[in-house]
């Protein structure tokens, strides 16, 4: 009996070609012959992992340079930290999810790290929040944010997140179409 998925052995490894054929590969030649599931989707799921841990730093910053210093941020953290063991079971048990906010991460991202880099310049005081900046909160952005969290609204009846996720949208949908400067400002202004 075969099986869907790779069976290694010393020499040789049954696995999923890519026409989805169960096909016996010889290990001794790597270059002369491939398995899909070991040579496509591990690889690409391992660089997918280390792009992903490399912007791990960011958020951190992001949440205290940015967020732990502000009364909004606080406020979003403390509503992010109150719920995080049920959104960790969430993402946990429902890995369509898990992609989503990945998905919506790396959309963010260059937002994120544009607000960041703004606060860390004004606050060693090389430079003022500058008036303009490239990175906007797009309709892009916006509603991959939007949809993330209402994913998460519909994966759970916990009443304390979906409070949390009215105030999580409430905030974002402040931000539409501005720039990370203007982020930055009104987040730095807001009580």
């Amino acid at each position: 009996m075969s099986t869907p998925y790779p069976i290694e052995s010393d020499q040789r490894i049954e696995c999923l070609d890519e026409g989805g054929q169960l096909s016996v590969v010889e290990t001794d030649n790597p270059k002369r012959n491939g398995c899909f599931v070991r040579d496509i989707l591990t690889r690409a799921l391992g660089e997918q992992i280390m792009q992903l841990g490399g912007t791990y730093q960011v958020a951190v910053e992001f949440r205290d340079s940015i967020f732990a210093k502000t009364p909004v941020g606080k406020r979003l953290l403390a509503h992010y930290y109150e719920n995080l063991p049920t959104m960790f079971v969430i993402a946990a048990n429902e890995p369509a999810i898990l992609s989503q906010a990945i998905l919506t991460w790396r959309s963010v991202f260059p937002l994120a790290l544009a607000i960041l880099k703004i606060a860390i310049d004004s606050e060693e005081g090389t430079t003022k929040i500058p008036k303009k900046s490239k990175v906007k909160l797009t309709k892009v952005r916006l509603k991959a944010i939007t949809q993330f969290l209402a994913a998460v609204r519909r994966s759970s009846k916990d009443k304390k997140l979906h409070k949390a996720l009215d105030v999580y949208e409430k905030e974002i949908a402040r931000y539409k179409g501005l720039n990370a400067s203007d982020i930055l400002r009104l987040l730095s202004t807001s009580k």
